[in-house]
């Protein structure tokens, strides 16, 4: 078994909306990411919460991918795989199964702040009820 095809969930703690990133097709227009934000993860000694970014374009697709700091660009991971994910009672996306190629390429959610430009605009916790 090819390991960069397996699949792992990763918990998330909220979601967040970001404004400031820009669509890396012709014309470089203004997109909205959404920064799924992981439970803290301890990584060499220290916690640290990761982002997965995602965008939904009109074609009802899950893009994961990053922000190019340099550029602002959204730049997607492998536009040809398909995201799986569980969304808790409130809707709001709770776990993600990420491909475990794709997990090494996540940046901090500080890191994705820190980039000119990208703010955030609003944010969701997952609520389960039962």
């Amino acid at each position: 078994m090819d390991l960069r095809s397996l699949r792992i969930p990763v918990e998330i703690e909220r979601v967040m909306e970001l404004e400031g990133a820009l669509s890396s097709k012709p014309g470089n227009e203004q997109i909205v990411v959404y920064a799924h934000v992981s439970k803290p993860v301890r990584d060499r000694g220290e916690y640290k919460r990761y982002a997965i970014l995602a965008s939904f374009p009109q074609n009802g697709m899950t893009n994961i991918g990053e922000i190019d700091p340099a550029t602002r660009q959204f730049q997607n991971f492998q536009p040809d795989v398909v995201v799986l994910y569980k969304r808790a009672d409130n809707r709001v996306i709770c776990e993600m199964n990420l491909l475990a190629s794709e997990l090494y390429r996540l940046k901090t959610i500080d890191d994705v702040l820190a980039i000119p430009g990208i703010t955030m605009i609003h944010q969701n916790t997952p609520q389960l009820t039962s």
